[in-house]
């Protein structure tokens, strides 16, 4: 008795303890237009956990796939098919995943519907299905900016474009604040533009203890403290020491723009005080985020003496041209199509997206991975 008191008495010490959380995939595939690149019977499809070495393989039969398991906790996980992949918020729910062959001019596309009662993945979805439309109507009123030939309707629609920034950064505290409990929060809480210990150590602690104690919340703390620890270097005198390539020449960067001419970024062609070259993809959606919150700033950059340039880790010329085009930032876009082997990509160790480096005019690298409020200090 003795024993079980003691043991019983540890559990109360190491935190939440979750009960095993049973979930249930079905998955359906369906091509109208029976496109060869389809997924087909015999193909094998996968789910793949997020955050740990979970990975499961299924037979499409008769257009369908099943997966079940558990988790101890609610988990992010990728669900894998040929040429494409849908993310799943995990808790002991079911799923149904719909899957059908769309056609957007020559090529095809999968359209993926899901339907479920998980509170946890469905707030995450319906989050960023927001945040899309948001994006949208941000992309709608720069485009409008860019071509008005009016100031005053220019100004009008900046002040537009102002509040709508605002109600964005206002989106991420408010789901927050009345989704405490959901674990999908502190998945998503480290996207918010205005990111900072400062801004969301008092969000983070406003979340229940059994969020805040789970691996996202925990995961999310550690971000928190890394951001924090950043800006705590930016602010020291020696800020720039210990980062691996600062002070460092930066390669001579080949690729071609969107028209296939050749470009080479080096010194000789770096004529501004400073360039930021951010580094991008066309399947990145938090790239795709930085490109438009980037391009409202880029006049104001280009007054403070920073010229911008994208270089895309893409391999495929289609997807990231249409990117370049749905974007229209503004800048030079170049790529090499050599995705993770491009040689720069090699030199900078880059293994995650997105990621930017700042060089002066002699092409010394000066900063990396520079955003937001970081940013705004390096051109003060």
């Amino acid at each position: 008795m003795k024993h079980l008191f003691l043991f019983l008495l540890l559990l109360c010490f190491c935190g939440t303890s979750y009960a095993q959380l049973n979930y249930h995939i079905e998955v359906s595939f369906a091509d109208p237009y029976n496109n060869a690149g389809s997924v087909k019977d015999g193909d094998v499809v996968k789910l793949e956990h997020s955050f740990d070495d979970v990975k499961k393989e299924a037979v499409v039969k008769e257009g369908r796939a099943v997966f079940t398991g558990t988790v101890a906790e609610p988990t992010v996980a990728m669900f894998n098919y040929k040429r494409g992949g849908v993310k799943l918020l995990l808790d002991g729910s079911s799923y149904r995943l719909a899957l059908t062959v769309k056609k957007e001019g020559d090529s095809f596309t999968y359209d993926a519907k899901i339907e479920t009662s998980s509170a946890f993945h469905n707030l995450w979805s319906e989050f960023y299905i927001n945040r899309g439309k948001q994006n949208n109507r941000k992309r709608e009123l720069l485009d409008k900016v860019d071509s008005s030939p009016d100031e005053q309707q220019a100004k009008a629609l900046r002040r537009e474009l102002a509040l709508l920034d605002l109600e964005i950064l206002e989106s991420f505290k408010t789901v927050t604040l009345k989704n405490p409990d959901n674990h999908a929060v502190a998945y998503f809480m480290g996207d918010a533009p205005d990111f900072s210990y400062k801004n969301y150590i008092g969000i983070y602690n406003a979340l229940d203890d059994d969020v805040k104690q789970s691996y996202l919340g925990q995961r999310l703390l550690g971000k928190l403290k890394a951001v924090k620890s950043m800006s705590e270097a930016e602010e020291a005198p020696t800020s720039s020491v210990g980062r691996e390539y600062i002070g460092q020449k930066v390669p001579e960067i080949g690729g071609m723009d969107v028209t296939g001419k050749s470009v080479t970024l080096g010194p000789k062609s770096l004529t501004s005080n400073y360039t930021l070259i951010e580094f991008w993809a066309s399947w990145c959606g938090p790239c795709r985020k930085i490109n438009i919150d980037m391009r409202a700033k880029y006049p104001e950059y280009r007054k403070k003496g920073l010229e911008i340039v994208g270089f895309s880790l893409d391999a495929d010329a289609e997807n990231w041209k249409k990117a370049v085009e749905k974007d229209n930032t503004g800048w030079l876009q170049i790529s090499d199509l050599k995705a993770g082997h491009s040689p720069v990509a090699q030199f900078f160790n880059l293994n995650a997206l997105p990621a930017n480096v700042v060089v002066d005019q002699n092409g010394i690298i000066v900063a990396m991975d520079v955003y937001g409020e970081a940013l705004e200090r390096l051109l003060q």
